[in-house]
């Protein structure tokens, strides 16, 4: 079973009326979406509906009110402020945000999010000072004279956190929010919508969190939201396992950006296999994650660090650089990732020479930006095709090595040049297997004669073979001589 935790602080319950601020306020037990009660409005003449509570200060705090009406048929268009929230500080100074309209709400219960450092629609007031929030609607016609609006639970803060020893999804944070009437995680026809950060894992005690979710579509909503507000975060403290997965799960925004962060050293693992994932503002992976076969698309910076990537997509990249490779000489912890349409795919800002294992580029404006403000290499390999680069120097090396294996012990390896007696590589005495290692495309041939000989064995010569581009396992199997005499 999870534990699920909110980091909200409430401003009013909706248990009583006490602090109602509207027409003919009055509790309802029927229409609610939290606790016993909400309070219901009559709005006719006084189109406001809101709370009024001791002096808090909302600096940097998103205020959260679940809303509903009748009215809707009435309201102007969201244009034309059919529908506003509003905060008010203590010297009775107003500021409003737009929400809705006639031309957006159809009725239901609707969760308002407003960031309070966001810059208001219209008015101004002290965010250190606030004292009542609500809503306020305006109409092209007057309500029915009788209870109308509803609302219920205003409250601040921005999201909830979910550990739990037995395996758990989103699911059981949605019916969570549910039941307690939060406001993160709302579920409609199988979709997960969040209003939001999650954070997974338990970073105050030491117990242990599996999350698990397979073929689950989230969508981060778009509403008055700072940039910081949405993400999915794995959190721990070290001690207690947080391990997170994520099977052919689709993590998407509406509008705003969110953040995706396995970056914590405090959790077991992070892993995304099948995925796809459009509009996250950044993306941090690090040794702990293992991204298998997913599609970043129109997201930030991928910071990989030390993390497992293979068969990935990362296209449309909003950012600058699309993915930042960690400083390793070899990064053999990413392979095979398809670089589409981004403005720079491959970011590397250290001195440091890297490798391309089989990683693919194409209608993008640069493959490589070298900030590192040196010359660097890299090494392209088993296919990889990167061919543009801005910034300092890179020397790209398409290298591609053939293996031929099948070798005794000691057996003489020449390979040259088709037709010609130029020496490309050889070896006097091999092990079992040799490497011939080149630049594909070679510069000036494309084919290579091979001589392998050895006392004792038949002589194999190979006429013409043709360079594969990828790197290939060239087995060949040595004949004994049986003509071979070793009595001098």
């Amino acid at each position: 079973m999870a534990t699920i935790v909110s980091n909200l602080t409430t401003l009013h319950s909706a248990e009583s009326t006490t602090g109602a601020v509207g027409n003919k306020p009055a509790l309802d037990s029927e229409i609610k979406k939290q606790g016993s009660y909400s309070v219901g409005f009559t709005v006719t003449q006084n189109k406001v509906s809101g709370f009024s509570f001791s002096s808090t200060d909302l600096t940097g705090q998103h205020v959260r009110l679940w809303y509903t009406s009748i009215t809707f048929p009435n309201m102007k268009t969201k244009a034309n402020n059919g529908l506003r929230f509003y905060a008010k500080d203590g010297s009775s100074n107003k500021a409003y945000w737009q929400i809705a309209g006639s031309d957006t709400y159809f009725g239901g219960w609707l969760n308002i999010v407003v960031d309070m450092d966001s810059t208001p629609d219209s008015g101004s007031f002290d965010k250190t000072d606030v004292e009542e929030v609500g809503v306020e609607i305006a109409v092209n016609s007057t309500p029915k004279n009788l209870t109308n609006t509803w609302i219920d639970y205003a409250r601040y803060g921005d999201g909830l956190s979910a550990y739990g020893s037995t395996s758990f999804g989103m699911e059981e944070i949605y019916q969570a929010d549910l039941s307690n009437g939060y406001g993160i995680v709302e579920k409609v026809e199988g979709v997960y919508f969040i209003s939001g950060k999650i954070k997974i894992g338990d970073s105050t005690g030491t117990n242990t969190t599996i999350f698990e979710d397979d073929g689950e579509t989230y969508v981060f909503t778009n509403k008055n939201v700072s940039s910081s507000l949405y993400g999915i975060e794995g959190i721990g403290n070290g001690t207690g396992d947080t391990d997170i997965t994520f099977n052919n799960c689709a993590i998407k925004s509406a509008g705003p950006l969110f953040d995706l962060d396995g970056d914590s050293t405090a959790i077991e693992s992070f892993d995304l296999n099948g995925c796809v994932i459009d509009g996250a503002d950044e993306v941090l992976l690090d040794v702990n994650c293992t991204i298998i076969g997913t599609t970043f698309n129109n997201c930030g910076l991928i910071t990989v660090e030390e993390a497992t990537v293979e068969d990935c997509t990362v296209s449309n990249s909003i950012a600058t650089n699309a993915l930042k490779l960690p400083a390793l000489v070899a990064d053999n912890n990413t392979a095979r990732i398809k670089f589409l349409d981004n403005t720079n795919a491959v970011l590397i800002d250290s001195d440091v020479d890297h490798t391309f294992d089989g990683h693919t580029f194409s209608g993008n404006t640069y493959d490589i930006n070298n900030t590192s403000g040196a010359s660097i290499i890299v090494y392209a390999t088993n296919g990889a095709d990167p061919s543009t680069y801005t910034g300092s120097t890179v020397d790209i090396q398409n290298s591609v090595t053939v293996t031929i294996t099948g070798l005794v012990s000691g057996t003489e390896v020449r390979i040259m040049r088709a037709g010609t007696q130029t020496e490309e590589a050889g070896v006097e005495s091999s092990g079992t297997s040799f490497d011939y290692t080149f630049n594909s495309p070679p510069d000036g041939f494309t084919k290579v004669d091979i001589a392998i000989v050895s006392t004792g064995y038949k002589n194999i010569w190979i006429s013409d073979y043709t360079l594969p581009t990828v790197s290939t396992i060239l087995p060949i199997q040595q004949q004994e001589d049986v003509n071979y005499d070793d009595v001098l």
